[in-house]
């Protein structure tokens, strides 16, 4: 019989026949075990990485919106506020804070000063015996808060930026005072036993601050107030009693301030003691030593900032 050819086959069938061929079994059984083999999650993983991105990155920008609109709307309701309200409060703060203050010439009772909203200008004088009294012109159009610093009356009439009691020195490019001897003073037993709140409510009592730890180890000098090298005998260290503030003279600084090292160790405004205390030797006792607990041999040396207008 004869074979058929191409030609003279069935057309359904001709048209089939490359969809009946046989399929590798082999190679469908291979792809079958490597996804079998595939971490779960692995096929999905670009896409959900991609909607996370995009999520995040939405939010973000929710966030930036929603900031801007609270930063905005806080002042345009201060302003709506300040606008409606027929009195504006004047709040005077004072260095130091138990100075006088006076409106026009009559003494107020409180340093947060209520007057009526005007174009009117007034005159607040702040006074302080042992100091240059200063005044300052302000207008009644908005709350404002005034910061007043007075100057120590120096010697000869001298204008100087410190107290007496205390010394002027600067610091990465900023002036501020610091007590020459611990808290109270010269020739008087430092204060001993101070938690770091006591120490800072002594020096506020002044009108002053405690030091910050930059401004200490700046006024303490090199490893040692008096040098490189641990000298005994040199200030009141590795002994049990206290001494007068400045009783030790040989314990001075290059900038001229007592008992850095030993005696009562300082509180700082970092919440630490510097200097070691009178049962403290050697490293212990050094400008840069310090201690997170005060104890009962730890007192204070307080600050203030001349510049703080």
């Amino acid at each position: 019989m004869k074979r058929p050819s191409k030609d003279d086959r069935d057309p359904a069938q001709h048209w089939l026949t490359p969809l009946a061929q046989p399929v590798d079994q082999s190679t469908d059984d291979k792809s079958q075990a490597g996804a079998d083999k595939m971490p779960r999650g692995t096929l999905h993983r670009s896409r959900r990485f991609r909607l996370g991105r995009r999520f995040f990155t939405g939010l973000l920008g929710v966030a930036l919106i929603l900031g801007g609109l609270a930063y905005f709307n806080r002042y345009a309701l201060m302003a709506w506020i300040e606008g409606r309200d027929a009195e504006v409060l004047i709040m005077v703060e004072t260095l130091p804070r138990n100075a006088q203050v006076f409106v026009d010439g009559v003494r107020s009772t409180s340093k947060t000063i209520a007057l009526e909203r005007s174009e009117r200008r007034f005159t607040i004088t702040v006074k302080r015996r042992g100091y240059h009294s200063k005044e300052v012109t302000v207008s009644a159009l908005r709350t404002r808060t005034l910061r007043v610093h007075l100057v120590a009356k120096g010697k000869r009439g001298r204008r100087d930026p410190c107290p007496r009691a205390m010394r002027s020195l600067i610091n990465a490019g900023e002036r501020y005072c610091i007590d020459r001897y611990e808290a109270p003073g010269r020739g008087r037993t430092p204060r001993s036993g101070l938690t770091l709140a006591a120490a800072r409510a002594l020096c506020h009592q002044r009108g002053a601050r405690l030091c910050t730890v930059r401004e200490w180890i700046n006024a303490c000098g090199g490893r040692f107030p008096y040098g490189s090298a641990y000298g005994a005998g040199r200030c009141n260290t590795g002994g049990k009693a206290l001494k007068k503030s400045g009783a030790m003279r040989g314990c001075r600084s290059p900038r001229g301030l007592y008992d850095m090292s030993g005696n009562v160790s300082e509180w700082v405004d970092d919440g630490v003691v510097m200097g070691g205390d009178v049962a403290s030797a050697k490293g212990n006792a050094s400008c840069r030593a310090s201690a997170t607990q005060g104890g009962r041999f730890a007192g204070v040396r307080c600050c203030a900032d001349p510049a703080w207008r």
